[in-house]
């Protein structure tokens, strides 16, 4: 019985996530730049201000730093485009 409920769940979940990445289609994205104070290049810290910045909808991805000095940032990711 164990065995079918967890082979039920998954398969639930595999047709969920297939259902998801259908609906979403071919996503267009576009390369943003923006420069960011305090902090520095640290492990995920463009992403994070991203996120911060243009929220949980822009998907960041790709992101590169480049320290500018005086405490500052430059950022590039790829956001989802705003038509």
């Amino acid at each position: 019985m164990m065995k079918q409920t967890t082979l039920i769940f998954i398969s639930y979940l595999i047709m969920l996530l297939a259902a998801f990445q259908y609906a979403q289609g071919d996503l267009n994205y576009c390369s943003k730049t923006d420069t960011f104070v305090g902090g520095s290049c640290g492990n995920s810290q463009c992403l994070l201000d991203f996120l911060g910045k243009y929220g949980a909808s822009s998907m960041p991805k790709d992101c590169t730093c480049k320290p500018l000095g005086s405490n500052q940032r430059s950022c590039t990711c790829l956001i989802i485009c705003k038509d």
